[in-house]
């Protein structure tokens, strides 16, 4: 099994800047030596986990729900 890079907490404070602040991932990656990539990975797997959706992800989950 290979063990990461970084820490949990280092990810999770990662998703939690990118998330809350106006710097972009790009921007965020550059300052902390990440690929953005990876950021967004890391972002996606936050949403995954917390039901967190955009727009476009909840209209697609609406239309895949069935109501009878």
């Amino acid at each position: 099994m290979r063990t990461s890079k970084y820490t949990q907490e280092f990810k999770d404070s990662t998703v939690q800047l990118a998330l809350n602040s106006e710097a972009s991932v790009l921007k965020i990656g550059a300052d902390l030596d990440v690929n953005p990539k990876t950021i967004y990975n890391w972002i996606k797997i936050y949403k995954h986990k917390n039901n967190i959706f955009t727009d476009d992800e909840t209209t697609a989950q609406l239309n895949h729900t069935s109501f009878f």
